[in-house]
């Protein structure tokens, strides 16, 4: 490819291209006029040639001297061979020169053009009459590549719109990138304005006849400077061209040609040490700016400023020594800029009154002036790096402050009090203040939005904070010594960003935590003293993102599930704590001891049932194993990225397929994992490197299994190439066929001509010619590559590179340059392989840039790495297209229909193929894998349908079964929607299927809820059909409905893990009749008679309307309170598990109970044991909350546990309520108290 540099020189702004019969006095002569308007220089040919005509090379010269080509694709574009061998030359420039190609679709689809179809089709076939075949597949392949640009519709815009953002975007890619400059020298519209009247109009204003000239005049002069390239600005910086400089300079020349000192701006170095050794300086002098490229001594004299009193910029950027000091600054500076000053101090006695800016970075200063100054016009202070300051100035003289900055000024100790009492102060910066101690004790800064501690290790008390500190966002704090945060923390009610990372002795959160309702960002990794998270998280609702990794925390609030917001959340490294089993408490404890294994650390995880949201999940190195996932995390909707690594796996959960957006799943490093899990339908990556115990991939089976599973159709914009699977291995699939065996480099030479520096290479050549032939009727989408790779000089720490060349042999034709060499690829990041590991690459399509059909294609693979040596041993390739992906899903599909439930099974028969789309829908739906294959089986029509009816003696079909029965009838009748209900009872079953189930049945519905309701109703439905056929039974009375509804019930609330009001709410939209609540409550008590004493524990179960459900009491005998109350506790769960109850709200009015539970360290607590029993109940694959109530509302459950201090047994179950309980059952429905007695 020809580099830009070889580009000839520009001539025109703008190349048209266009067929004339179609715009050319229409839609092209307004978009010529518009570039013209604008002052682009537009190349539009106005001849018009005879059909079939050579191109002119006239017009193919100005197509390389065009910066740009706009391609109007219309209509009849394609019947014009003059266009398209225009076409041809402009992706060839494009290609050879970067030129820029914007096209736009004129009342044609871009997926006609693309395809070929319609006119364009009509077109081909009349050139496939007159020209060869060779010509004819140039200008398909030409026009397939410009339809996959960024472009422009007509039918989406109004046409003065659409030309108006054309123009733009050309203006966009072609304007030059000038420098920027400070955006304070921009003059806004009233100065501008007042500059124009001072000098056309010798005053402050025009008259009122020549103010609207006036302004007209000012805006012009600006868009001009900008269209002309002289300036630019984007809103925060002013850009100037060299030219307009010099110009500006020459300007300033012309004031005083021969005296410098009489200049209002001094630049130069010998102009400026003329002037300033010599004492020349005079009132003329406004600015002086010295950048140096080397550091010079300047002998200037001491009082060489005093005489400049209208100096207001002095601007020196390098480093500059002064021999003979410096004894005053000008009064009237208002920004001094001085880099590396190499004083100690400020001239003694200096009056800056008018200074607003005061830039002395990397400075020899050790302090600014003692005393206090009085400098109400200063805002900026930069002090950053100046090594010797050790404590900052007074600052109560300077009230308007805005901007503090001091960042690596390592000697700095102490920050003076006054600081705290800024009440404009925005921004300040201590970051990497080593020895700074000692800091205000109290902040009482109004406007303060930053306020960076980061690396400021000796600090280790914060100031307390102001209640009025409502505007601070980002508090950044790493690397701190502190030891907590102060309870003042809790009036930042504004803070966006607390960044505590690496703050090693902060153990915990303060209570006023919660306070914090706009936190979004909270980073406390590293702060291996913090070993729990607030209970009452929920309450940050507004938060975003938490990194806890590096921590102690050993168990997740349940309340993280709340937050509804939450997207990033990180636990890496996370191990939690060393628990004892429950025998450590017996006395012979220590004779079976030798028989005990403790329980390893791991992170114990909550439910994720309400983390909608979350987009990252990192849960590496914390010790999981089988059975440490919830099984509730398909929950995750919107999770892109899981991270897994270094956990002790053997299998992963099936519920990770349901995770219906990841494309990234890490898994490296995990020594027991034997083989990768189900495969979620957006996935992009999966890297399982390290893993010792890892299964090879050489079954095809098992490799088109995985791959099915990917969604090649949406990697097809993708500038590179993706890896989409990193697994230990030493074998090339035999699925990969064109395989090479390899044993020696090659092509190395070619790679160090394009500057790549590489281990080891390999390449593959394809016969395109043959390939095309093989799937001519299916569509291409890229290149699969499987590589055998191995380190074999490992290097620990060590991140490799692998990348490829693409090139095809010399054309004869102009697409010679375009062919040679085309694109490389490139990844980074492999990690230090121990053994060889397979890596399959995808290459799209487009990528590779095949778009021109060669017959023989080249691709140059290549490892490099820079302390150790990965070589390729083996490669393998196959193609990828269309039909091989929808072949993987139908066999994929189809065993999973075999392997799911008898009565959905059918005969084989028939292709998925043409519902295919469909079954790449419905494999999103977050619902279990059985009801996916079952609405598969309903769409192919693989559900047998009977004769007559069990239920009615109708005709007995699958849209009769699933919805026109009677009993079926009775149930969509409660949840419909009345304003559907027509469309829902009277389309065909296809129809019905699509309508209600891929889209919302209302607008304003939840579309979820309504999926899920659908899937599970239609699933039990045919169920319940199925059992009647195999046990011939046709209940018809309300008892055999009521328990249909009861099991729709049951497990739509499973999957939807909904509680408390939500989970009514969803209940009474599936049923108003039923006796089945979403959650069960579940109060227990213990009591003792002395402490310790005779004690009893007792515990009852009610629906949330208060109904009996079961009770239970019984005796400890001689224990504490505590432990009647801990024991309460469990024997509740474990009666409400044995229940099958799954969705269960525990009340207790033991707050301390709950707190040893929640924080209670398992190896010092003397109840370890039942502890450790609770907790691992707690872990069990239910909806769980524990949560503390008064007194007097768990009045019902300490009844019972006095009868069961008084009773004697050791457990009793009670059906029925005893009568003692009955007068406080009543009083607990009706929300009243019991009067004492």
């Amino acid at each position: 490819m020809a580099s830009a540099r070889d580009a000839p020189a520009w001539k025109f702004h703008v190349f048209l291209s266009f067929r004339g019969e179609d715009t050319r006095n229409g839609f092209t002569d307004h978009l010529y006029a518009a570039f013209r308007g604008r002052g682009f220089a537009v190349f539009r040919d106005n001849e018009e040639l005879e059909r079939g005509e050579v191109i002119a090379d006239a017009l193919l010269k100005a197509i390389d001297e065009s910066l740009c080509s706009v391609v109007v694709l219309s209509p009849r574009y394609a019947s014009s061979r003059w266009c398209l061998d225009e076409l041809l030359r402009i992706l060839e420039s494009r290609a050879k020169f970067g030129r820029n190609v914007l096209p736009i679709f004129y009342d044609v689809d871009p997926a006609d053009v693309r395809h070929q179809r319609g006119t364009f089709s009509e077109a081909f076939a009349k050139h496939a009459e007159r020209f060869g075949s060779d010509e004819i597949r140039m200008w398909r392949q030409a026009l397939k590549v410009v339809a996959d640009l960024y472009s422009w519709t007509s039918k989406d815009k109004r046409e003065t719109e659409l030309i108006e953002e054309i123009v733009a975007e050309v203006w966009e890619k072609l304007q030059p990138k000038l420098p920027s400059y400070d955006d304070e020298l921009i003059l806004n519209r009233d100065e501008s304005l007042q500059l124009l009247c001072q000098k056309a109009f010798r005053g402050e204003k025009p008259e009122e006849a020549y103010l609207e000239l006036s302004s007209s005049v000012v805006q012009y002069a600006g868009e001009v400077l900008v269209e002309k390239s002289l300036v630019t600005y984007d809103g925060l910086h002013l850009g100037m061209h060299d030219l307009l400089q010099e110009m500006c300079r020459n300007i300033v020349l012309q004031e005083s040609p021969n005296d410098a000192s009489k200049r209002s701006r001094l630049w130069s170095l010998k102009d400026i040490d003329q002037v300033l050794r010599n004492n020349n300086g005079t009132e003329s002098i406004q600015a002086v700016v010295l950048n140096l490229p080397e550091p010079y001594e300047a002998c200037w004299n001491p009082d060489a400023f005093s005489k400049m009193s209208n100096l207001r910029l002095l601007m020196i950027l390098n480093k500059l020594q002064l021999p003979l000091g410096l004894k005053c600054l000008p009064s009237g500076l208002k920004v001094l800029v001085w880099k590396e000053y190499p004083l100690e101090s400020l001239p003694v006695g200096a009056q800056l009154d008018e200074l607003v800016e005061l830039d002395m970075c990397h400075s020899q200063i050790e302090h600014l002036w003692g005393g206090k100054k009085f400098l109400e016009n200063l805002k900026i202070i930069n002090l950053r790096n100046c090594n010797n300051l050790h404590r900052t100035p007074d600052f109560t003289g300077i009230p308007n402050l805005e901007n503090l900055d001091l960042e690596g000024c390592v000697n700095l100790v102490e920050v003076h009090a006054s600081l705290g009492l800024l009440k404009k102060l925005s921004y300040v910066t201590f970051e990497d203040c080593k020895n700074l101690k000692i800091l205000p004790r109290k902040l009482l800064m109004d406007s303060l939005k930053r306020l960076v501690l980061s690396g400021c290790s000796a600090v280790r008390k914060l100031p307390e904070f102001g209640e009025s500190m409502k505007s601070l966002s980002v508090l950044a704090l790493e690397e701190t010594s502190i030891a907590e945060l102060p309870v003042s923390v809790g009036h930042l009610t504004g803070l966006n960003n607390l960044l505590l990372e690496g703050c090693k002795n902060i153990v915990l959160l303060p209570n006023t935590f919660s306070n914090l309702k706009s936190l979004r960002r909270l980073n406390i990794s590293g702060c291996s003293k913090i070993s729990k998270l607030p209970d009452n998280l929920n309450e940050n609702e507004a938060l975003e993102s938490l990194n806890a990794s590096g921590t102690a925390i050993r168990e997740v609030p349940s309340s993280i599930v709340l937050l509804k917001n939450l997207r990033l959340l990180l636990f890496r490294g996370c191990k939690g704590l060393t628990s004892n089993p429950w025998n450590s408490l017996l006395p012979f404890e220590k004779i079976l001891r030798f028989n005990s294994h403790p329980t390893p650390k791991r992170l114990i995880l909550p439910t994720f049932s309400g983390l909608s949201s979350l987009k990252k999940l990192d849960l590496s190195y914390c010790n999981l194993h089988d059975g440490s996932i919830p099984e509730d995390l398909g929950c995750l909707s919107s999770l892109v990225t899981l991270d897994l690594s270094g956990n002790n796996f053997v299998r992963l959960p099936d519920c990770i397929s349901e995770l219906l957006k990841l494309e990234k799943l890490l898994l490296k490093c995990c020594p027991s994992l034997e083989s990768f899990p189900k495969l979620p339908p957006e996935i992009h990556y999966v890297n399982a490197s390290d893993c010792g115990s890892m299964k090879p991939l050489s079954d095809p089976q098992q490799i088109w299994g995985h791959l099915a599973s990917f969604a090649f159709d949406k990697l097809q914009d993708v500038n590179q190439f993706k890896t989409l699977l990193v697994s230990p291995g030493n074998e090339i699939p035999s699925s990969f066929f064109y395989q090479k065996h390899l044993n020696q480099v090659q092509d190395i030479e070619y790679v160090k001509e394009n500057y790549i520096w590489a281990d080891s290479t390999v390449s593959i050549s394809m016969d395109l010619a043959q390939l095309r032939h093989r799937y001519h009727r299916s569509e291409w989408w890229g290149l699969l590559v499987c590589l055998v790779v191995e380190d074999v000089e490992p290097s620990p720490s060590q991140e490799y590179r692998i990348g490829w060349i693409s090139k095809v042999p010399r054309f004869k034709n102009i697409l010679q340059q375009l062919c040679h060499k085309m694109e490389q690829g490139l990844i980074t990041g492999i990690p230090n392989h121990k053994y060889p590991h397979l890596l399959i690459l995808y290459i799209p399509f487009y990528s590779a840039r095949w778009f021109y059909d060669p017959d023989n294609f080249q691709l140059i693979f290549y490892c490099s790495s820079l302390k150790s040596k990965l070589v390729i041993k083996k490669c393998g390739w196959r193609t990828l297209c269309k039909e091989d992906a929808e072949n993987w899903c139908r066999e994929l599909s189809e065993c999973n229909t075999n392997s799911s439930n008898q009565c959905v099974s059918n005969p084989r028969g028939g292709c998925l193929s043409p519902h295919f789309s469909s079954w790449r829908w419905i494999s999103r739906l977050k619902v279990p894998q059985h009801c996916k294959t079952f609405l598969l089986a309903i769409l192919c029509d693989r559900l047998p349908a009977n004769e007559r009816c069990t239920f009615c003696c109708l005709k007995g079909t699958v849209i009769h079964v699933l919805r026109d029965c009677t009993r079926a009838t009775a149930i969509w009748v409660q949840m419909v929607p009345p304003e559907v209900c027509d469309q829902f009872f009277s389309t065909s079953l296809h129809d019905w299927m699509h309508r209600f189930l891929l889209k919302p049945w209302f607008p304003n519905r939840d579309y979820y809820a309504d999926c899920l309701r659908f899937t599970v109703t239609t699933w039990l439905l045919w169920k319940d059909r199925n059992s009647s056929i195999v046990e011939r039974n046709s209940p018809t009375d309300n008892d055999g409905l009521y328990s249909l509804i009861q099991s729709l019930v049951k497990e739509y609330a499973m999957l939807l893990h909904l509680k408390g009001e939500e989970g009514t709410s969803a209940a009474n939209s599936l049923s108003q009749n039923s006796r089945l609540k979403l959650f069960i409550k579940l109060n227990v008590d213990g009591c003792c008679n002395g402490n310790p004493g005779n004690t009893g524990y007792g515990g009852l179960f009610r629906d949330v309307e208060g109904k009996w459900l079961g009770g239970f009491y019984g005796s400890l005998g001689l224990a504490t309170n505590v432990k009647a109350d801990l024991f309460s506790i469990c024997q509740g769960l474990i009666t409400a598990w044995d229940l099958g109850y799954r969705t269960v709200l525990v009340e207790t009015d033991s707050l301390e109970a709950i707190n040893l539970i929640k924080e209670a360290n398992i190896e010092d607590c003397a109840y370890g044991g039942l502890l450790a029993d609770i907790r691992s109940l707690m872990q069990r694959n239910w909806s769980l909350d524990l949560i503390h109530s008064f007194r007097q509302d768990n009045a019902c459950a300490h009844i019972l546990s006095e009868l069961g201090a008084e009773q004697h047994e050791v457990y009793r179950f009670l059906a029925h309520p005893p009568q003692q309980l009955q007068l406080a059952l009543v009083a607990d429905a009706l929300q009243v108290q019991l009067p004492c007695l």
